[in-house]
């Protein structure tokens, strides 16, 4: 993820310190996460990723592919955070397209990111199994297997997972943006 982050830096003409002063994230992180030593948070990419204006998979190394729309199970492009406790899977080719589309894995007791998200897209989730909380704002909503979603996520929102087995969930974004 390091050198990718460092060549989307570079295209855009970003030192490390302005990078730092756009993203929030500190200079010396950012050395590091360039330099794949950080094990940075779903908030940190988030914040890196909203300064390039990319998605947080388009941090992700490229898998060299000729742009076919096909994506097979072994193929996908994984992202795992927070000690392990959440993993993502990009279902969708590539984030340079109108939409994403994820798998989310969230262990039992565990919330996305250690803070509030928003990004500018349209969000909607489905729960593949388990049980999750979502906050939007002031709002929280519990949902279960087979219920699903949709949001502003300029809103401020948190998953947790309420449920004593692993979390799996399904979300699209429009435009990419996690």
């Amino acid at each position: 993820m390091g050198a990718r982050v460092k060549r989307l830096r570079a295209d855009r003409g970003l030192s490390l310190r302005e990078l730092a002063s756009t993203s929030g994230v500190s200079a010396s992180l950012l050395s590091q996460l360039e330099r794949d030593r950080a094990n940075p948070s779903i908030a940190t990419l988030q914040r890196v990723a909203q300064s390039l204006r990319v998605s947080i998979f388009a941090l992700l190394p490229e898998d060299g592919s000729s742009g076919a729309t096909v994506v097979r199970p072994d193929n996908r492009r994984k992202l795992v955070i927070q000690d392990g406790q959440l993993r993502y899977e990009l279902l969708s080719p590539d984030t340079n397209r109108q939409m994403e589309v994820w798998i989310g894995r969230l262990r039992a007791g565990a919330q996305m990111g250690s803070e509030t998200s928003s990004h500018p897209s349209e969000e909607f989730i489905l729960v593949l199994r388990g049980q999750m909380e979502i906050t939007i704002g002031a709002d929280t909503h519990r949902l279960e297997e087979g219920c699903s979603i949709q949001y502003d996520g300029h809103m401020p929102h948190r998953i947790t997972n309420v449920g004593e087995e692993e979390l799996v969930l399904l979300s699209a974004l429009t435009p990419p943006t996690l």
